[in-house]
């Protein structure tokens, strides 16, 4: 395989079977740079830029398209190549100005101090000194509020860290899975007004065969539709602020199936395909129109810095 290295931007020669998802080291023959090469499925593509990728089969640099221009091979698996002996993930981190965890916290437990006692003198055994007042009798008390406080405080530190953390998870498996979909989509109603097309042209024809796709068209569907499913998994239990634009998102999961059911199974009637065909774009027009309504900010902006890299995104963001 092909690879640069990302410091002198020297090519680097890999046997591409060597080359695991954990991770390969590998030297820069010309800067010496300590590196690792890893593997990522096409459903990451949308974090990578290309000219820094090569394909998984070949081990040709990838460009933008979505499949490889050397080997013809759709939707690969591509090598990254990073710094380092671990792999750089392109996933933003979430950077919190503290963390509650940060410093240890240690809690200055004592006990108060008694009081030595007094020698006895000849005063009458009826009589009882005056209880001395101050603030040594709330030491305790103060010290047993301050443990509570701190204990409040790191507990909902941590809640909020963990909060920011899982919509940063959420974020990045939500612009994968939109991507993918949005791919696998366009693919699938291209295919169906081929299919169309093509089954006109036969019943003009006299001819009766049943209209399909080619072989590798169908399994390139069948392969993003594996990766759509198990993105659609991890999002199952959405942090609730993303709960609406979760909903946007499963909706259109179902109008992509009816556009993939479409292409993999065409009706063999030439008129009745046809017409399915209009009717599975127009609804999956009308549903990219609403998920483009009233999703969050942060969300829009995550798909509009991805679609710069993909043109693939920009229907559901324009």
């Amino acid at each position: 395989m092909k690879c640069s290295c990302p410091k002198c931007h020297a090519e680097i020669e890999l046997n591409v079977a060597d080359v695991t998802e954990a991770g390969t080291p590998a030297d820069c023959p010309l800067c010496q740079a300590k590196l690792v090469v890893h593997r990522e499925s096409f459903g990451a593509r949308v974090y990578r830029k290309a000219g820094e990728i090569s394909c998984g089969n070949c081990g040709e640099i990838l460009g933008p398209q979505t499949y490889c221009a050397s080997c013809g091979t759709n939707f690969p698996d591509y090598f990254v190549v990073s710094p380092g002996r671990k792999p750089l993930s392109k996933v933003k981190k979430v950077k919190l100005r503290s963390s509650p965890f940060s410093k240890q916290i240690s809690f200055g437990w004592t006990l108060p101090k008694l009081q030595p006692t007094a020698p006895r003198d000849s005063k009458p055994s009826g009589a009882r000194p005056a209880a001395k007042k101050g603030p040594a009798a709330s030491k305790p008390m103060v010290l047993i509020l301050a443990g509570i406080l701190v204990l409040v405080l790191a507990g909902g530190g941590y809640f909020y860290y963990s909060s920011r953390k899982a919509a940063a998870e959420y974020t990045q498996n939500f612009i994968n899975t939109a991507y993918c979909m949005q791919t696998a989509a366009d693919r699938g109603l291209k295919s169906c007004a081929k299919l169309a097309a093509d089954a006109k042209t036969k019943m003009d024809a006299g001819q009766t065969a049943p209209t399909r796709l080619a072989v590798d068209e169908e399994r390139d569907l069948k392969t993003l539709k594996s990766q759509i499913e198990a993105l659609m998994q991890k999002m199952k239990e959405p942090p609730e602020k993303y709960v609406p634009a979760n909903d946007k998102l499963g909706r259109l999961y179902s109008s992509y199936l009816k556009v993939n059911n479409l292409a993999l199974n065409p009706p063999a009637v030439p008129s009745i395909l046809a017409d399915s065909a209009t009717k599975v774009e127009g609804d999956y027009q009308r549903v990219v129109k609403d998920f483009k309504s009233g999703l969050p900010e942060d969300l829009v902006n995550e798909l509009r810095q991805a679609s710069k890299r993909h043109q693939s995104l920009k229907p559901l963001v324009d």
